[in-house]
C-alpha cells in the first residue's frame, strides 16, 4: 500500500484514503515548506511579483491565511492605556445578534468574519450546547488560550471571558453575559458549555477578569488530621528545610509526619530527625533497598492514620503559612479527588502549576519558568482550577481513597508518571484534580536524587513512558485543560506559531 505525504495546499481532484494518519511538522520543518515554495514560487515566470502580492494579502490568523482586512471591527480597537498593569483593562460589553446567535464581544474588539460560521456550524453539530466562548489574541500577550468549561475555575475567576456566543432561546440581554455562562452551566449542566480553541476576536489589551475571589483560608475547625509522606536519601540539608517549613512556616495544626528512608548514609540526619521529632508528631521508616519512588510513597501510606494523605518531596518546602489550609479547603469537597499547589524555582519563576497531557509526548508542567511577577497577575497561575493531573512533589487526596486505588503503580513507574497515572484512575472515578495556585511552595526539582542520565536510568524512563503510553494513550491528545493553541513541543505555555493574528 503507497505511503503518501500530504502538505495542506489548494490541491486539484479527490483523494480517498482508507486510512489517514497526521503527523504534525515541527517549527522548523514548517519553516523549511514556506522557504522551498518561496524558492520555486521566485523561480517561476513572474513569479516575484506573484510573491509580494501575495505576501502583501495575506495575515497569519489561527484559521491559516485569511485576505487582509477580513476581520471587521465593531470599532476600531483603541490602543492600550498607559499606566495599566498587564492584568487587563475593564471590558465594554456589545452584543450582536446573528440570526439565532447572540454574540457578545468586547466593544473594541476586531471579530473574525468567519467567527459567524464557526459558532452557528458548533451548535448545529452538538444540539446539547446552549453556549459557547473562544479564545482572543489580546495585543502583546497574544492568543491568551481557554480550557475546556471548568467548573472549579468558574467559582474563582471569569476565565472564559469574551467573546461569548448564545443560543437565542437562553440568551438574556440583561446583566453580564459572562455571568450567564454559570447560570447556564448550572442549569442545563456543564456539557451545555462549549469551547471554540481559536481566536475570534483581536483586541489592543487583555481584559480585567470578571471577579477573582480569594479562596477562603481559614483552616476547617476541627482541622481533620493530614498525614504528611516525605521519602528521602541524599541532600539531607533540602530534608532539613522542608521539615522546618512545616514547623516555623506552616499553620496548620493536625499533622502526622512520616519520614520514609530510603537508606541514608548521611551523618546529619539523625540531628535533623531530632529536631523536628521535638516539635512534629514524626515517625521515621526504614527501607535501605533499591529506589522505588511508588513503593517508599506506598509504605509511607500503609503507616499513615489521617483522614488525608499529604505527598511531598523533601526537596520542597512552603513560602506561605496557609498552603495546606487551602488545599485541604478543595479536598474536603467529596467530588474532589486529589490537590496539588504551584512550585516554584527559588527564583520565583514556576515550576509546577499543573500537569498538561500531551507535552513531550507524554505529560509536562506547562508554564514552567515563567517568570514569578507575570505568573502572579495571571489567574489562570495564580488562582483555582482543574487539572488533568498534579505533581507528587505535593499532593493531597483522601487517604482512604488512595488505599482503595491501590496506591502508587510500583510496577510500571517505580520512579516516574506514577502521579499522574494516579490522578488519571481518580479521573475514571469521575473525580477532579484541583490545583491551587494561592498554596505556594519552593521546589529544588530533582536536586535530592543523584544524576538521573545513566544508560540504564534512560532505559528505565523509555519503559515508563511506554507504559504510561499503552494505559493512557488515548488520553494523551484529549485533555480538556490543556488547549490546542498551545504548542505541545514547549512547556513554557507558548502558543503555536500559526495562532496569533500577524500585523
Amino acid at each position: 500500500r503507497a505511503k503518501l505525504e500530504l502538505t495542506l495546499a489548494g490541491w486539484p481532484g479527490v483523494y480517498c484514503f482508507e486510512s489517514l494518519a497526521l503527523r504534525r511538522l515541527s517549527t522548523i520543518a514548517v519553516s523549511e515548506f514556506f522557504v522551498r515554495r518561496a524558492v520555486q514560487l521566485v523561480a517561476e515566470p513572474d513569479g516575484l511579483r506573484r510573491l509580494f502580492a501575495a505576501a502583501s494579502r495575506l495575515k497569519l490568523s489561527g484559521f491559516g491565511a485569511l485576505p487582509a482586512g477580513a476581520l471587521p471591527n465593531l470599532a476600531a480597537p483603541a490602543p492600550a492605556p498607559d499606566g495599566l498593569p498587564c492584568a487587563g483593562v475593564e471590558a465594554e460589553v456589545q452584543e450582536v445578534r446573528w440570526d439565532e446567535i447572540f454574540a457578545c464581544a468586547d466593544r473594541r474588539d476586531q471579530i473574525s468574519e468567519h467567527a459567524p460560521s464557526i459558532a452557528a456550524d458548533t451548535f448545529a453539530k452538538n444540539k446539547t450546547l446552549v453556549a459557547l466562548y473562544a479564545d482572543a489574541e489580546e495585543g502583546a500577550a497574544g492568543v491568551r488560550p481557554k480550557p475546556c468549561w471548568d467548573r472549579i475555575r468558574a467559582q474563582h475567576w471569569d476565565f472564559a471571558s469574551l467573546p461569548v456566543f448564545f443560543r437565542n432561546a437562553v440568551y438574556r440581554g440583561t446583566g453580564d453575559p459572562r455571568l450567564r455562562l454559570r447560570e447556564l452551566a448550572s442549569e442545563f449542566g456543564p456539557g451545555s458549555i462549549g469551547r471554540i480553541p481559536l481566536p475570534l476576536v483581536r483586541r489592543a489589551a487583555p481584559l480585567k477578569p470578571l471577579w477573582q475571589h480569594e479562596p477562603v483560608s481559614a483552616t476547617p475547625v476541627p482541622a481533620p488530621l493530614v498525614s504528611v509522606v516525605i521519602p528521602t536519601k541524599y541532600r539531607i540539608g533540602l530534608l532539613d528545610l522542608c521539615l522546618r517549613g512545616l514547623v516555623e512556616v506552616t499553620d496548620y495544626p493536625s499533622m502526622q509526619v512520616i519520614v520514609v528512608d530510603n537508606g541514608s548514609q548521611d551523618e546529619r540526619l539523625p540531628a535533623v530527625l531530632e529536631y523536628a521529632a521535638q516539635r512534629l508528631d514524626l515517625q521515621v521508616l526504614r527501607r535501605p533497598e533499591p529506589f522505588n519512588f511508588s513503593r517508599l510513597v506506598n509504605a509511607g501510606a500503609a503507616a499513615a492514620h489521617g483522614r488525608y494523605l499529604l505527598l511531598l518531596n523533601d526537596d520542597v518546602r512552603p513560602l506561605r503559612a496557609d498552603w495546606l489550609a487551602r488545599m485541604v479547603c478543595s479536598v474536603q469537597d467529596p467530588t474532589v479527588g486529589a490537590v496539588g499547589a504551584r512550585l516554584v524555582y527559588a527564583s520565583g519563576d514556576i515550576q509546577h502549576a499543573g500537569v498538561a497531557l500531551g507535552l513531550g509526548g507524554t505529560c509536562g508542567h506547562l508554564w514552567r519558568g515563567l517568570p514569578g511577577p507575570q505568573a502572579e497577575l495571571d489567574p489562570e497561575i495564580s488562582s483555582v482550577g482543574a487539572r488533568s493531573a498534579v505533581t507528587a512533589a505535593c499532593l493531597l487526596t483522601p487517604l482512604s481513597l488512595y488505599k482503595d486505588l491501590g496506591g502508587f503503580n510500583e510496577a510500571d513507574y517505580p520512579v516516574t508518571l506514577n502521579d499522574i497515572d494516579y490522578c488519571l484512575r481518580l479521573g475514571e472515578r469521575g473525580l477532579d484534580v484541583v490545583y491551587r495556585g494561592d498554596a505556594v511552595l519552593l521546589h529544588d526539582e530533582s536536586q535530592s536524587r543523584k544524576a538521573d542520565d545513566t544508560i540504564e536510568k534512560r532505559r528505565r524512563r523509555a519503559r515508563e513512558a511506554q507504559a504510561f503510553r499503552r494505559r493512557w494513550g488515548g488520553r494523551i491528545s484529549r485533555d480538556p485543560y490543556f488547549s490546542p493553541a498551545y504548542d505541545p513541543t514547549l512547556d513554557t505555555g507558548a502558543v503555536r506559531v500559526a495562532f496569533p493574528l500577524a500585523g
